[in-house]
């Protein structure tokens, strides 16, 4: 790294020099951004003086190199320090730059295209280590077991064969097909690797495990990159600066790595482990039976609920007040927990360590579905709970009917997760939140109550201009004919025929956001016999998918939620972003139904709705309709086939969360904002409807 960069008197002041008119950015022939000088100042002051900052940087701002720029140049600062013998109290390595991501998509485009491109513009050799869930890579000890079991299935054999060729990462990312239901029998969750027990897990000699091999390096490491689910279960590592990028997604990955579910078809299969361990009698009777009754209960409070009539075959009941654990004495669940006492003690008997290793997580698994159905009855876990949260938990049951039956899922979840995001703040003195949708409104009060912190802990607040001309590069298609989205059938008959359209208009180049799976199949028969190439998501690896769509000048990528953010596409080949409905969360959500009367008493709003349902929605919808404008010469349109966007009192609110394109009716119109030829069916005022309308002749 240069010597003016690393001899400047503090981070800010080295942060400037790289952003000047002489500094590298400007050597390699890069563009300076103003709003991406801007942001990666205040990340800077905040590593030279500590405190956390929230940062909305809007897409094209390049805040990827706004924080890893001033984090990147102090983690070096740090690791001379620590050479020279200046140590902070306490720290075990020197301190490195830990970024925090939405999704493994971002991990992955962190880590092979912005790290690599920031290295070479400080002239510094960066070692950058990715952290992902076991559950992402292949285990070689479960690819054995499959062998021995002497497996058919062809996907097994074909990840076999994948995992011996060279230069294997092991990693599903890298895949180019979709193994489906088949990775869950080559891979193991965390809470199911028996870790040192395994030969696999550190060998002498001979083929390692995937995951390991993945996370080596991470203490030299000058930045680590993981996600908002891994986060909050790491250790807390010596840092110079913590990234929370996509950050309005923070809450609710701690949310869900703090929540508990059981499943019928789980403790089945856990009561089967256990049979060749304690016998199938006990097994039976100690485990699966109290389990079971439970689940008996959970039935007939489900069944009895006055909205399951006319439900689809997959809807949600709140247990709240009305359950109380029927007839099911807590005793009855202490049977479960003696029989992993005894399954601890025979493990021990276990001479093969990795039969032991085995057993042992089934003992654990054991002792933990105890925990969770005393947790599922008292509605929350018990104190001194290593999963316990203070404030509301929701508790309701899943249930899925089908020809086979009826299936249950119990789940647990809190509300509040402040307390964890606090602690963090307390954890890492230097933090930034970053994304593209922090704000409601103009306004960070959204995003503060739902993660359940104050001003004085995160700042006011930075919320910086695009870099793009943005109302020349686009428009917004709402098609004049939408039915009413609450007219369900119709609105459905309808849709596919309106994305045929646009993907016509816009000569492929799509990326077609579905709420739903179902949609999402009846979009992909549309297109199918269109002439235009066509892949939905499941079809591959995310990966693969994105690549494939990227080398597309025709291509048309159709995916659902995951889908809506963590895209980056620039140039031609995602010329329209196609967006079916509004993103509301799905009504009788009994965990959004707890949150969102949290955050209407932090925010004094008037109900749920305007406090939770409405604000989220909104960036879910400005994250999908960011896909769009990657770059200063993207030019496309986003079509929405929901007409709430200009109707109705919510549509100000809703429009507001878009780019400031032209509105327009006519569809033919995506392929002339494409083409740069002039518009037609240009909405040149808005007239208010409905609530609106009234409220404007009052």
């Amino acid at each position: 790294m240069r010597r003016d960069i690393m001899g400047a008197a503090s981070v800010e002041r080295a942060t400037e020099i790289v952003f000047g008119s002489g500094g590298p950015l400007r050597a390699a022939g890069l563009e300076l951004r103003p709003s991406q000088r801007t942001m990666a100042l205040e990340v800077a002051r905040r590593i030279d003086s500590g405190g956390w900052s929230m940062v909305q940087a809007p897409t094209g701002t390049g805040k990827g190199a706004a924080y890893l720029i001033p984090g990147i140049i102090a983690a070096f600062r740090a690791e001379v320090d620590w050479r020279a013998g200046r140590r902070p109290p306490g720290a075990k390595t020197p301190g490195k730059v830990v970024v925090s991501t939405a999704n493994i998509a971002l991990q992955g485009q962190m880590l092979n295209k912005d790290i690599p491109v920031i290295a070479r513009v400080l002239g510094a050799n960066v070692r950058a280590v990715g952290i992902k869930g076991r559950q992402n890579y292949l285990c070689r000890l479960s690819l054995e077991s499959t062998d021995l079991l002497g497996s058919t299935d062809r996907r097994i054999q074909r990840l076999r064969d994948w995992s011996q060729s060279p230069g294997c990462s092991g990693d599903r990312e890298d895949l180019d097909w979709d193994p489906g239901a088949a990775w869950r029998e080559v891979s193991v969750m965390g809470r199911d690797c028996i870790g040192d027990k395994c030969r696999f897990f550190r060998p002498v000699s001979g083929p390692t495990c995937f995951a390991e091999s993945a996370h080596a390096g991470v203490e030299r490491a000058h930045v680590v990159v993981l996600n908002h689910y891994i986060l909050p279960l790491l250790p807390v590592m010596s840092s110079v600066l913590l990234a929370v990028d996509e950050g309005h997604e923070l809450e609710s990955c701690v949310r869900k790595m703090r929540s508990l579910d059981v499943s019928q078809k789980g403790i089945a299969d856990l009561g089967t482990k256990l049979e060749r361990l304690i016998g199938r009698k006990r097994a039976q009777s100690e485990v699966v039976a109290p389990a079971m009754e439970v689940f008996q209960a959970l039935e007939i409070l489900a069944e009895r609920d006055p909205q399951a009539r006319g439900r689809s075959p997959m809807y949600s009941v709140a247990l709240g007040e009305r359950w109380d654990g029927g007839t099911i004495k807590p005793e009855r669940l202490n049977l479960i927990r003696d029989a992993a006492k005894a399954v601890f003690d025979a493990c021990k008997r276990i001479p093969d360590p990795e039969e032991q290793g085995r057993a042992i997580k089934v003992a654990t698994t054991c002792s933990n579905l105890h925990g969770k159905l005393v947790a599922l009855l008292n509605g929350r876990p018990p104190e001194g709970s290593s999963l316990n949260v203070a404030g509301p938990w929701a508790t309701w049951v899943d249930v899925r009917r089908s020809r086979r039956g009826t299936h249950l899922t119990a789940k647990a979840s809190p509300a509040d997760v402040g307390p964890i995001i606090k602690k963090m703040i307390d954890d890492y003195p230097a933090a930034v939140i970053a994304s593209a949708t922090l704000t409601a409104g103009g306004a960070f009060d959204y995003i503060r109550a739902s993660m359940g912190v104050s001003s004085d802990k995160v700042g006011d607040g930075m919320d910086l201009p695009s870099p793009y001309d943005l109302p020349k590069c686009g428009v917004i298609v709402v098609p004049r004919d939408a039915p009413d989205p609450k007219d369900y059938r119709a609105w459905q008959r309808w849709a596919p025929l309106a994305v045929r359209a646009a993907v016509h208009s816009a000569q492929g180049r799509t990326l077609v956001l579905s709420t739903s799976r179902r949609m999402m199949d009846l979009y992909t028969l549309a297109i199918e016999d269109s002439g235009f190439p066509v892949r939905s998501q499941g079809s591959a690896g995310r990966a693969e998918l994105i690549r494939w769509f990227t080398e597309q000048t025709s291509g048309v990528l159709i995916g659902t939620r995951s889908f809506f953010q963590g895209l980056d596409v620039p140039g031609e080949s995602l010329s329209c972003v196609v967006v079916d409905r509004v993103p509301f969360t799905p009504p009788g959500d009994p965990l959004e139904d707890a949150i969102g009367e949290l955050v209407a008493e932090r925010s004094n709003a008037s109900s749920s709705f305007w406090a939770r349902s409405l604000p989220r929605a909104c960036m879910v919808l400005a994250q999908a309709s960011g896909r769009l404008i990657r770059s200063s010469t993207d030019r496309g349109a986003v079509v929405l086939l929901d007409r709430r966007i200009v109707r109705g009192s919510m549509s100000k609110l809703l429009r507001a969360a878009l780019p400031p394109f032209p509105l327009s009716h006519d569809m033919d119109d995506v392929g002339r904002a494409i083409a740069g030829q002039p518009l037609r069916g240009i909405q040149r005022t808005a007239r208010p409807r409905g609530r609106a309308l009234r409220r404007s002749r009052r």
